[in-house]
């Protein structure tokens, strides 16, 4: 309107003519795809939506519009958006070899479409012929479209199904720009089913090494790898498929709040991408070293009580502390070489890895539970050996103390706990005595 400060109203009607006169130039008599382009450009880039720049019209007395010139504009701005994902949908399908892109010839044509929409003869393209091949391509891209549904297609309807649409051609586009994360699920072997179900088996077991907090860098990762191979695994799966319809429709109907989330997802993973190839390809090799040292300390093991002396200035004091103390063993004649031990944080590890995977590996799960279990009872008879140790009752059983792994059944453990048990009482009489 210009700028003023006092209004005749002659004038403020002429004003307002002048205004109706550009609107409908600008949005009610858009006769080309250009036009919709531009005319969508400058309501995005006013922090608008097309839609509703379109009501507020259709709503206004002065202005002649109509519902259905509205849903025309609607449908061939969403024409304009699907342009740059479908041609990146188009050459993502060739780039990872997928089977109906040799032969299938919807996905030929859909490809041509592609092509054509992308060439400098659209600027030209008449609101009639871009609302044909939007319905076109809805055809070709929607298998639930039958022949009398493709009779009837309004332009609300193409419109509403370029929409559901996009997010899954968004998928394939991002999927095209982070290509290492396709060629990381392909090399893991995680496409399929079959995949899938080794995937999760490798996640929980690299999980369980990592032994990650929630909030931790690893872990944030490995939460966005979980959907990302989820999704990659059933596009990998079906990478053969000869049938282009039956492909599509296994991805198109995720909506658009899951796919956007899918899709940082996938830039996450392929910013990560090769911090979590080592996770678990090492995470492996870490799962196969905890069998062998399990073996190790369930063939050799011993607990004992261990005693470390800290000196200060004035006074020199002893700590006592469980220690589970093994042998390597030769592999050729399973000759024991020097003590190694466990104790401490390192014990505490230990213990804890075994609790993740003691239902992971079939042919060691019984011995796993059985040592799990026996350390726990251990565990609770040395408690109360230290503590009457420190009370200076029983120091010698600290040289006394030592429970053998090896041994088939956890008897002798919980007969240590029940000696310990008793001994404790007659410490906790003793110290009634002494004070």
């Amino acid at each position: 309107f210009g700028s003023w400060d006092v209004l005749e109203s002659e004038e403020f009607f002429e004003k307002l003519l002048r205004a109706k006169d550009v609107l409908e130039e600008r949005y009610l008599i858009t006769s080309t795809l250009e036009a919709v382009k531009r005319a969508a450009s400058v309501v995005e880039m006013a922090g608008g939506r097309l839609e509703d720049e379109l009501l507020i019209l259709c709503d206004c007395p002065l202005l002649v519009t109509t519902q259905e010139g509205s849903d025309r504009i609607q449908a061939v701005a969403a024409l304009t958006k699907v342009v740059r994902p479908l041609q990146q949908f188009a050459s993502s399908c060739d780039q990872f070899k997928f089977g109906f892109a040799r032969s299938d010839p919807t996905f030929a044509r859909i490809r041509n479409v592609s092509t054509e929409l992308g060439s400098d003869d659209v600027s030209g393209w008449t609101l009639g012929h871009a609302l044909m091949v939007a319905s076109n391509l809805v055809e070709l891209l929607v298998s639930q479209v039958d022949d009398v549904q493709r009779a009837e297609l309004s332009a609300a309807s193409v419109k509403a199904e370029l929409d559901v649409i996009m997010p899954t051609l968004l998928s394939f586009a991002e999927l095209s720009r982070c290509s290492d994360v396709w060629t990381l699920v392909r090399e893991m072997h995680w496409f399929g089913e079959e995949g899938l179900k080794r995937f999760y088996e490798e996640h929980e077991n690299v999980t369980n090494v990592l032994l990650s907090d929630s909030a931790s860098f690893e872990m944030s990762v490995l939460n966005s790898l979980e959907p990302t191979v989820r999704h990659l695994s059933l596009v990998g799966g079906l990478q053969n498929a000869s049938c282009f319809r039956e492909f599509f429709d296994s991805f198109h109907e995720r909506g658009e709040r899951g796919v956007l989330a899918l899709l940082e997802d996938i830039r996450i993973v392929q910013q990560n991408v090769s911090n979590v190839k080592e996770w678990f390809v090492n995470g492996m090799d870490d799962m196969a070293a905890i069998y062998a040292l399990f073996e190790q300390v369930y063939k050799t093991g011993q607990y004992i009580i261990k005693t470390s002396d800290s000196t200060t200035r004035s006074t020199m004091t002893s700590t006592e502390s469980l220690c589970l103390r093994y042998t390597k063993l030769s592999s050729s004649n399973d000759e024991a070489l020097d003590w190694l031990a466990l104790e401490g944080q390192k014990l505490d590890e230990f213990i804890q890895q075994l609790g993740f995977i003691q239902h992971e590996n079939a042919e060691v799960s019984d011995r796993v539970n059985e040592f799990v279990d026996k350390h726990r009872i251990v565990t609770k008879a040395v408690s109360n050996t230290i503590r009457m140790i420190n009370l200076g009752f029983g120091g010698s059983e600290v040289q006394k103390f030592c429970c053998s792994v090896s041994h088939n059944d956890i008897s002798d453990a919980k007969q240590m706990l029940v000696d310990s048990d008793e001994k404790y009482s007659q410490c906790s009489t003793w110290l009634v005595q002494v004070l």
